[in-house]
């Protein structure tokens, strides 16, 4: 009988595990989001102004082989191989499910700014206006766009204009103030 090696896998399994967590939560959509882990149950819910919107946790997931020759002749090295295609694959499955949902929300709020074509900075001021923006306790938030190419131009472009910063830093501070009255107006629960 050929020894099983517990220690090790266990070692190996853990490894690989962090490793997986680390390089999946610095892909660029899914690294600018908020986790919570949960450790049981089958869905969770969300409260926003109007009402508390349940979700069953979605699945997304991966699997590889190594064949007994990849085995022999790479050791290691192919199931590294092996782990980073299958984190490449949930990565995809997570992402498209952020957009989803994404999609989804924005539909339900009505937050969708119509233009012809090409996004502006103004089409971007539009988009900071209409959306609920949230603070941390520096005063600094962490609303974030994804987008193609238009939208990373529009935003350069924005930068670049000291008449489109202005405009930016006066809806900024205004969801700032909107933020803080929301905050001070929040019941607490004993």
């Amino acid at each position: 009988m050929l020894p099983d090696f517990p220690k090790i896998k266990n070692k190996l399994n853990h490894g690989t595990y962090r490793y997986m967590m680390e390089i999946f939560h610095k892909t660029p959509l899914l690294s600018s989001m908020k986790k919570q882990i949960h450790f049981e149950g089958d869905g969770f819910s969300i409260q926003d102004e109007d009402d508390a919107k349940k979700s069953k946790y979605k699945e997304f997931s991966s699997s590889f082989e190594i064949s007994d020759d990849d085995l022999l002749n790479k050791g290691l090295i192919a199931y590294v191989g092996g782990i980073l295609g299958a984190i490449e694959e949930m990565d995809k499955q997570g992402e498209k499910l952020v957009i989803e949902r994404i999609g989804e929300a924005t539909q339900k709020s009505g937050n969708i700014i119509k233009h012809n074509g090409k996004l502006t900075p103004d089409d971007i001021l539009k988009m900071y206006e209409m959306a609920s923006i949230s603070f941390d306790e520096n005063g600094d938030h962490g609303y974030v766009f994804f987008g193609g190419d238009d939208c990373k131009e529009a935003i350069e472009e924005l930068n670049s204009n000291s008449e489109y910063i202005e405009k930016y830093e006066k809806i900024i501070e205004k969801k700032r103030q909107e933020w803080n009255d929301s905050e001070d107006n929040r019941k607490l629960v004993d």
